[in-house]
């Protein structure tokens, strides 16, 4: 979150004015939409953008940004086929 405050500042080299912080994506990009503001959200958000806004969306560079996931489970945890299919749902977003 601190990196892309950084980032905003520095593309506009002025401070800046508002804050908002969201525990949701949904409403950061709502705060967006009914503002003249922008924000950075995941790849896999976009679809969650109103149509008629899609068009300002820009993607970042590639390798340009990383997130570790890790999936952490007791090791007595039975069922191992929801781990794999949260695994394979979870790379497959990931590889679009």
């Amino acid at each position: 979150r601190d990196q892309i405050i950084e980032l905003c500042q520095a593309r506009h080299h002025m401070p800046s004015h508002y804050y908002f912080e969201s525990g949701s994506i949904d409403t950061l990009i709502r705060i967006v939409d009914s503002t003249s503001l922008m924000t950075i959200i995941p790849e896999m958000a976009v679809e969650f953008v109103p149509a008629h806004h899609r068009s300002q969306v820009k993607p970042l560079a590639k390798g340009a940004t990383s997130r570790k996931i890790a999936i952490a489970v007791r090791r007595t945890y039975v069922k191992n086929s929801i781990i794999n299919a949260l695994k394979e749902v979870i790379l497959d977003r990931v590889k679009r």
